[in-house]
Protein backbone atom coordinates (compact mmCIF):
# COMPACT_ATOMS: atom_id res chain seq x y z
CA UNK A 1 0.00 0.00 0.00
CA UNK A 2 2.65 2.03 0.79
CA UNK A 3 4.76 2.13 -2.33
CA UNK A 4 0.88 2.70 -4.46
CA UNK A 5 0.81 5.67 -2.19
CA UNK A 6 4.14 6.86 -3.05
CA UNK A 7 3.92 6.10 -6.60
CA UNK A 8 0.50 8.23 -6.94
CA UNK A 9 2.20 11.39 -5.83
CA UNK A 10 6.10 10.64 -7.01
CA UNK A 11 5.16 12.14 -10.79
CA UNK A 12 3.17 14.93 -9.63
CA UNK A 13 6.18 15.96 -7.31
CA UNK A 14 8.86 15.47 -10.32
CA UNK A 15 7.04 17.59 -12.37
CA UNK A 16 6.48 20.45 -9.50
CA UNK A 17 10.41 20.16 -8.99
CA UNK A 18 10.95 20.87 -12.54
CA UNK A 19 8.50 23.96 -12.21
CA UNK A 20 5.85 22.07 -15.24
CA UNK A 21 2.41 22.47 -14.47
CA UNK A 22 -0.25 25.12 -14.57
CA UNK A 23 0.34 28.01 -12.71
CA UNK A 24 -2.89 29.52 -10.74
CA UNK A 25 -4.09 30.27 -6.95
CA UNK A 26 -4.88 27.53 -4.25
CA UNK A 27 -8.15 29.09 -2.59
CA UNK A 28 -8.75 27.67 0.81
CA UNK A 29 -12.07 27.25 1.62
CA UNK A 30 -12.32 24.24 4.31
CA UNK A 31 -10.60 23.67 7.60
CA UNK A 32 -10.31 20.37 9.71
CA UNK A 33 -8.89 19.37 12.43
CA UNK A 34 -8.68 16.24 14.13
CA UNK A 35 -6.57 16.11 17.41
CA UNK A 36 -3.83 18.66 17.70
CA UNK A 37 -3.11 18.79 13.63
CA UNK A 38 -5.35 20.88 11.18
CA UNK A 39 -5.21 20.90 7.28
CA UNK A 40 -6.80 22.36 4.33
CA UNK A 41 -8.92 21.93 1.85
CA UNK A 42 -9.18 24.03 -0.99
CA UNK A 43 -9.73 24.86 -4.98
CA UNK A 44 -7.68 25.58 -7.69
CA UNK A 45 -8.12 28.78 -9.68
CA UNK A 46 -6.40 29.85 -12.84
CA UNK A 47 -5.75 33.25 -13.71
CA UNK A 48 -8.46 34.13 -15.50
CA UNK A 49 -10.89 32.73 -12.89
CA UNK A 50 -11.41 29.40 -14.33
CA UNK A 51 -11.63 26.64 -10.90
CA UNK A 52 -9.52 23.53 -12.65
CA UNK A 53 -10.26 21.77 -9.62
CA UNK A 54 -13.04 21.98 -6.71
CA UNK A 55 -10.86 19.93 -3.65
CA UNK A 56 -7.51 20.25 -4.11
CA UNK A 57 -4.60 19.77 -1.23
CA UNK A 58 -1.87 22.14 -1.06
CA UNK A 59 1.46 20.25 -0.57
CA UNK A 60 3.65 23.05 0.89
CA UNK A 61 4.12 25.53 3.63
CA UNK A 62 0.98 28.05 4.03
CA UNK A 63 1.75 31.35 5.27
CA UNK A 64 0.37 31.97 8.66
CA UNK A 65 -3.19 33.21 8.83
CA UNK A 66 -5.22 31.46 6.12
CA UNK A 67 -8.39 31.75 6.55
CA UNK A 68 -11.29 30.54 4.26
CA UNK A 69 -11.01 32.56 1.07
CA UNK A 70 -7.09 32.97 1.31
CA UNK A 71 -5.41 32.57 -2.09
CA UNK A 72 -1.67 31.16 -2.36
CA UNK A 73 0.05 31.19 -5.92
CA UNK A 74 0.15 27.55 -6.82
CA UNK A 75 1.05 25.03 -9.16
CA UNK A 76 -0.83 22.07 -10.59
CA UNK A 77 1.11 19.00 -12.08
CA UNK A 78 -2.31 17.38 -13.26
CA UNK A 79 -3.46 14.08 -12.21
CA UNK A 80 -4.20 14.27 -8.53
CA UNK A 81 -5.76 16.73 -6.22
CA UNK A 82 -2.17 17.92 -5.17
CA UNK A 83 -1.77 21.65 -5.90
CA UNK A 84 2.12 22.74 -5.18
CA UNK A 85 3.99 26.14 -4.05
CA UNK A 86 4.33 28.19 -7.36
CA UNK A 87 8.07 27.90 -7.39
CA UNK A 88 8.41 24.38 -7.37
CA UNK A 89 8.80 21.69 -4.61
CA UNK A 90 11.46 19.70 -3.83
CA UNK A 91 8.90 16.89 -2.21
CA UNK A 92 9.60 14.36 -4.79
CA UNK A 93 13.16 13.66 -3.01
CA UNK A 94 11.81 13.12 -0.06
CA UNK A 95 8.88 10.27 -2.17
CA UNK A 96 11.64 9.06 -4.10
CA UNK A 97 14.04 8.04 -0.72
CA UNK A 98 10.59 6.48 1.17
CA UNK A 99 10.48 4.35 -2.23
CA UNK A 100 13.83 2.89 -2.07
CA UNK A 101 12.93 1.84 1.23
CA UNK A 102 9.52 0.55 1.12
CA UNK A 103 11.30 -1.57 -1.79
CA UNK A 104 13.84 -2.82 0.54
CA UNK A 105 11.55 -2.94 3.10
CA UNK A 106 9.54 -5.00 1.55
CA UNK A 107 12.24 -7.23 0.05
CA UNK A 108 13.96 -7.85 3.38
CA UNK A 109 10.03 -9.03 4.86
CA UNK A 110 9.81 -11.52 2.17
CA UNK A 111 12.53 -12.57 0.36
CA UNK A 112 13.06 -15.70 2.76
CA UNK A 113 9.68 -16.92 2.05
CA UNK A 114 9.88 -16.58 -1.58
CA UNK A 115 13.08 -18.28 -1.48
CA UNK A 116 11.96 -21.16 0.53
CA UNK A 117 8.55 -21.57 -1.54
CA UNK A 118 10.81 -21.53 -4.64
CA UNK A 119 13.04 -24.06 -2.94
CA UNK A 120 10.03 -26.09 -2.16
CA UNK A 121 8.81 -25.78 -5.16
CA UNK A 122 11.48 -27.24 -7.13
CA UNK A 123 11.67 -29.93 -4.28
CA UNK A 124 8.01 -31.63 -5.45
CA UNK A 125 8.72 -30.86 -9.11
CA UNK A 126 11.06 -33.28 -9.29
Amino acid sequence: MVLVAIGDRLLPAIRAGLHDGTRGFWVATTKRCARSACTWNGKFVTPNGHVMLSSAQFYGRLPTGVRAGSSVAGLFTGGSGIVFPATGSDLWMSLLAALVLAALGLYWSSHRLVKDYLRQRRGTAN
